[in-house]
């Protein structure tokens, strides 16, 4: 799923060709400088969009803050993730559970959670709504 609009209209500093804007970055860029998380998905791009990917890119650098990075990462069906980092091994491992199918699916959703800032507590909670609705 994507969060892509599809509005061809750029109005002011709110950019509707991706949903993105200065403040909704900067929120992100904030929260990974602080430690809150180590890293933030901030927007999801569908493939063969390269102008959409470069506009992107680009209100990511701008809006970026001391303390965190831009970075960008292909998932194997084609569509981009951008967010934000607070160092490179994070981006590295996150890149791995997205492509590597060696990784269980439960410990990769695991793996992301704490990475995008989901405490313990929080992950028992979607462990316990995944047990539903396998159960199911």
């Amino acid at each position: 799923m994507s969060i892509v609009s599809k509005a061809q209209v750029v109005t002011g500093r709110r950019r509707e060709r991706t949903g993105l804007d200065d403040e909704s970055c900067r929120a992100h860029a904030l929260l990974v400088a602080k430690m809150r998380r180590f890293l933030a998905v901030v927007v999801e791009l569908e493939p063969g969009a390269p102008e959409l990917l470069m506009e992107a890119a680009l209100l990511l650098e701008r809006n970026g803050v001391p303390g965190c990075h831009p970075f960008q990462v292909t998932r194997p069906d084609g569509c981009v993730e951008l967010g934000y980092a607070k160092s490179r091994w994070a981006v590295e491992l996150y890149r791995w559970l997205l492509t590597d199918s060696c990784v269980p699916e439960r410990h990769r959703q695991r793996m992301q959670a704490v990475l995008l800032g989901f405490g313990a507590e929080s992950i028992d909670s979607m462990e316990a709504a995944w047990r539903l609705m396998w159960t199911a």
